[in-house]
């Protein structure tokens, strides 16, 4: 079964006229006629161009009609179904040379055991044992230095203000650091 765009509800007549306008009901048309387009033309400028709606009308109805947005954000996966559909069937050809398009089908319809979790997981144990060292590393060197608070004992101003920044980036990309640790005192 071919997916189909979207259907607008029908238009309701203005409470104080009674009637639908003759341009009302012919925006609606054209609306849905975008609508049913867009899934042939795949973008907003060819499926504008092949009815002939000037771009900036598409726009503005984008912004100021909810139901059509709504219609839109919907009909805008068709194209996509297309696509993934041929690129399966390429994939699927063993005399095509398709391996990166095979690579990238694994990876998303079988995430588990395929997907890249692993890379990210190790990213973040590499960043934790970084950030580890470091910590230790001036824990070594200035025993009582607090990365935080920001604590001076008799540093260099350039040096404190070295590990400071050191310190603040760490803690903003994720590092060793307590959000709620936030004090700080004034660099002697």
């Amino acid at each position: 079964m071919e997916p189909s765009a979207p259907k607008l509800p029908p238009l309701k007549a203005d409470p104080k006229k009674k009637k639908l306008s003759v341009a009302a009901q012919i925006r609606h048309k054209t609306k849905q006629e975008f609508l049913d387009a867009f899934a042939e033309y795949g973008t907003t400028y060819h499926t504008a161009r092949a009815i002939n709606v000037p771009l900036t009308t598409v726009y503005e109805w984008l912004k100021t009609d909810m139901e059509f947005a709504e219609a839109f954000k919907d009909v805008q996966r068709i194209p996509g179904y297309f696509v993934e559909r041929a690129a399966l069937k390429r994939a699927r050809d063993e005399k095509s040379n398709a391996d990166i398009l095979r690579i990238f089908f694994l990876k998303n319809l079988l995430r588990e055991k395929y997907g890249e979790t692993d890379r990210l997981s190790i990213e973040i144990k590499i960043q934790e044992t970084l950030v580890s060292g470091f910590v230790s590393l001036v824990q070594r060197i200035v025993p009582s230095f607090c990365p935080h608070c920001k604590t001076h004992l008799g540093l260099t101003d350039k040096l404190a203000k070295e590990l400071m920044a050191m310190s603040e980036r760490m803690s903003s990309t994720g590092g060793l650091g307590d959000p709620g640790h936030t004090a700080k005192q004034e660099v002697a």
